[in-house]
């Protein structure tokens, strides 16, 4: 399928429920913010090791006399580098999640304009060939407004709000891009073959 897929549309309505659910936890972007500052610490770790693990390696190999490739210094530096300053925004986060909420809800008001019109444009596209029903459009203006409202309005006011507009939002689109699905899915197969 092009652009959608059932599986797509599930873990949009279900990362949409549990928003409207939890919406009067506060706190939930903080423990978000520690999920993604864990998700960058670990395998950070991780790689840092095995960079280290692998220069040691190859190091004992030469001097053991065996014919190994040399690994550059820039790549060596750089993998380190960058695992290091991966830690160090991991750490960040894990230090000071409210920072990176606030920065998390914004981020959250972007993906629902750019969302909204990405929707409004898929739709246009779809139907081309056929006339769409207005309310097609309807949700797609509603979730760039959403991302308008949470971009314009403070963090403190905007916590509890973005989390309950967000899921609406992602709720609604789960539902348009259903409606969307089933309604080209008959065109696609007349197409497909050729009656």
């Amino acid at each position: 399928m092009n652009g959608k897929s059932w599986l797509s549309i599930l873990v949009t309505a279900i990362v949409g429920v549990l928003l409207i659910v939890f919406h009067n936890r506060g706190e939930i972007l903080s423990w978000v913010v520690v999920l993604f500052g864990v998700c960058l610490v670990l395998p950070a770790m991780y790689n840092l090791f095995a960079a280290f693990r692998m220069s040691r390696q190859l190091r004992l190999a030469q001097h053991s006399g065996y014919a190994v490739r040399r690994m550059p210094t820039g790549s060596m530096m750089a993998a380190v580098l960058a695992n290091v300053a991966c830690i160090a925004l991991g750490v960040w986060m894990l230090v000071s999640p409210g920072f990176f909420a606030g920065f998390i809800v914004y981020l959250f008001g972007s993906l629902l304009l750019f969302y909204g019109i990405y929707e409004l444009v898929w739709a246009i596209w779809m139907s081309k060939p056929f006339r769409v029903p207005f309310y097609y459009y309807f949700v797609p203006a509603l979730m760039m407004a959403g991302g308008i409202v949470i971009l314009f309005t403070s963090v403190r006011t905007m916590n509890n709000v973005m989390m309950l507009v967000t899921g609406i939002m992602l709720v609604a689109s789960s539902v348009n891009s259903a409606m969307e699905l089933v309604s080209m899915h008959p065109a696609k197969l007349r197409g497909q073959t050729g009656v």
